[in-house]
């Protein structure tokens, strides 16, 4: 049995930061209200939160954005947050005497998706989460696998065209190129292709991802608009599948709500980009637990390493 009887598991994301209480069975003990994350090295705030809630707990297990190193506790860039050089570890312990687990987050979803798949003897896993960037994990023979400095699964960076300039700093990576916030864009730059589109932006002023939902699957040209703009992340996950050969792609972030419609896009463009040989044998699936995968993730991690 784990040794923490009630983990206080916190996702730090670029806009909020949700925190819940658990037990070392998954359970949750106790929810909370999101609360508006603050930029910049100091975490006062969110420690005055959970004091002000009269929080317990044995430990901590934390997510941030960004290229986390473990080895040495620093979180080197997360462009959103302000943070660069930022010993994140250091900054918690002066608000808790508890022991504190950081993953990146993107690794934390990764493992809370995998929590719920662990038992269906599936060892592989290829992780894409799609949001405000462009994240992944990658998990090999049930363990989540970090790399040398902790940044396997950075799937937006990188060297990928001439066009775009990144938050990382640098120029050509794939991140700008697809998210959840160029796919809104990209959308409503293209309204006027689609009555569909049309009448959602004349009613709401803005088409947002929710509002197709229940209009993708019958609108070609909203499925067309995808099937384009899929073509960079299609293409990665087809390297990466000769390169890793997983059991199972899982999709998640704000654009996997959109369920069928785009997971039978995402599944018919990898086809078209990868032999049969290699993606009939990998199955593609959209995550289950949306806002609630990191921070059960963060729990796994700690329970699974006991």
């Amino acid at each position: 049995m784990n040794k923490y009887k009630k983990i206080l598991s916190i996702d730090i994301g670029g806009t909020t930061t949700k925190l819940c209480l658990y037990d070392n069975n998954l359970n949750i003990l106790k929810s909370f209200d999101s609360i508006k994350t603050k930029k910049g090295h100091s975490l006062k705030w969110l420690f005055e939160y959970i004091d002000a809630n009269n929080v317990k707990y044995d430990c901590i297990g934390i997510d941030v954005p960004g290229f986390y190193n473990p080895t040495k506790n620093i979180l080197e860039v997360a462009g959103n947050l302000d943070y660069k050089n930022f010993n994140i570890k250091k900054e918690i312990k002066k608000y808790t005497d508890k022991e504190v687990f950081i993953l990146n987050d993107a690794n934390a979803a990764a493992l809370g998706e995998y929590s719920q798949i662990v038992n269906k003897n599936i060892k592989n896993v290829l992780f894409y989460i799609i949001g405000t960037g462009l994240g992944g994990a990658v998990i090999i023979d049930g363990k989540l696998y970090q790399g040398n400095r902790g940044y396997a699964g950075e799937f937006g960076h990188g060297y990928f065209n001439d066009k775009t300039s990144c938050t990382c700093g640098l120029d050509g990576c794939i991140e700008p190129l697809f998210n959840a916030t160029y796919l809104t864009k990209l959308i409503n730059k293209n309204y006027k292709k689609s009555k569909t589109l049309a009448d959602i932006k004349n009613k709401n002023g803005k088409i947002e991802l929710h509002h197709l939902v229940n209009v993708i699957k019958n609108d070609e040209v909203i499925k067309d608009i995808f099937r384009k703009a899929l073509v960079p992340i299609i293409k990665h996950m087809s390297i990466m599948s000769y390169a890793f050969d997983p059991d199972v792609i899982i999709i998640g972030g704000g654009p996997s709500g959109l369920g069928k419609p785009l997971l039978d896009l995402i599944v018919s463009e990898f086809n078209r980009h990868t032999a049969k040989f290699i993606s009939e044998n990998i199955k593609i699936e959209i995550a289950t637990l949306k806002n609630q995968a990191p921070l059960l993730g963060n729990v796994f991690n700690i329970v699974s390493n006991k």
